[in-house]
């Protein structure tokens, strides 16, 4: 297992991404798109008063000159710039309703969270029972098209508007969030890590399949074996038990929670939430879940569980929403 640096990302788990191709690639697109890759700091501000305070924070906590570069040229902007892009957006009415059509309804109940496998790593262990309360959760991840309607901006990799939206941190996912509730009147939300891995397992119909809808990967999911180093099209592949797509692979899945090695236990625990939600805009290793398009089948399990810290953008990570009432 290695551990993978890059935009300050920390992880927990092996990664199959070439670090000298992924970089020249990387380095491409700094190049050609510079300017647009620092377009947040004024949407920082709508959600985040206090955005400079974790700003100082995070440089005080790494003292390497490389994470104060990353925190300039990926978390700062140019205001005047931002500004243009910080319109007011809203989402049309029949994109709306196919919004809260796709939010599909999840009985709330018990299940078997974590693996007691071999394969499975310390932080996936012990296999534990997590009660929860009903809840709603996206057919898809969030796709461009709607990240771009609300947001007025799009730096995916791969773009493509019925393509998952990735390459934004989890600070710029809570943005569009507020916004979209702006825009909805609902209250839209990450799921909790609990909540997903019971929807990925199929919740009360689950038939506890390897991977999030079947015993065979290439029916559910884009993966290192199928997805030709990029993500695809939302929804392609067949659903779960509950009619969710693409719970494993195409792109990671940002989670509500911090990640923790101590996050599971043997007691029952009863709508679990890790971190302390009245400081979001702390720094923080945020739960990443479902695997993505580099990952292969062994890595893929629906148990598994990653993380990468809140200020890091990926082209292999997304993000799916949940609310607990429509």
């Amino acid at each position: 297992m290695k551990i993978k640096l890059l935009l300050f990302l920390l992880c927990f788990n092996s990664s199959v991404y070439s670090a000298a191709s992924f970089q020249e690639e990387e380095q491409t697109l700094t190049a050609t798109q510079q300017q647009e890759l620092k377009k947040i700091e004024q949407l920082m501000a709508e959600l985040f008063a206090d955005h400079e305070a974790v700003k100082n924070e995070l440089v005080e906590n790494d003292s390497t000159a490389t994470t104060q570069q990353n925190l300039t040229n990926n978390d700062l902007t140019n205001k005047k710039e931002a500004i243009e892009h910080n319109k007011v957006y809203s989402l049309p009415e029949e994109m709306k309703k196919q919004l809260l059509d796709d939010m599909i309804w999840v009985e709330g109940g018990d299940f078997n969270m974590g693996s007691n496998q071999p394969e499975a790593s310390p932080r996936e262990t012990p296999e534990h029972t997590v009660v929860l309360d009903e809840f709603y959760i996206g057919k898809t991840e969030v796709t461009q098209a709607l990240f771009e309607q609300l947001m007025g901006w799009n730096y995916s990799y791969n773009p493509c508007p019925a393509c998952a939206m990735n390459n934004l941190s989890w600070f710029n996912m809570q943005l569009f969030i507020a916004k979209l509730n702006h825009a909805t009147g609902k209250t839209f939300r990450f799921p909790t890590e609990a909540e997903w891995e019971y929807a990925a397992k199929g919740g009360q119909q689950s038939k506890n399949y390897t991977f999030s809808g079947s015993n065979n990967i290439d029916d559910v999911a884009w993966y290192a074996g199928n997805a030709n180093k990029k993500s695809h099209h939302v929804g392609q592949k067949m659903p779960n038990e509950l009619g969710l797509y693409d719970m494993t692979g195409n792109v990671w899945e940002f989670c509500q929670d911090d990640m923790s090695r101590k996050a599971y236990s043997k007691e029952t625990r009863t709508n679990p939430l890790i971190g302390n939600m009245t400081q979001m805009n702390r720094p923080a290793m945020k739960v990443l879940r479902g695997g993505g398009y580099e990952f292969s089948a062994n890595e893929s399990q629906v148990y598994r569980r990653d993380g990468a810290t809140n200020n890091v953008r990926m082209p292999d990570i997304g993000f799916r929403l949940a609310m607990s009432k429509k």
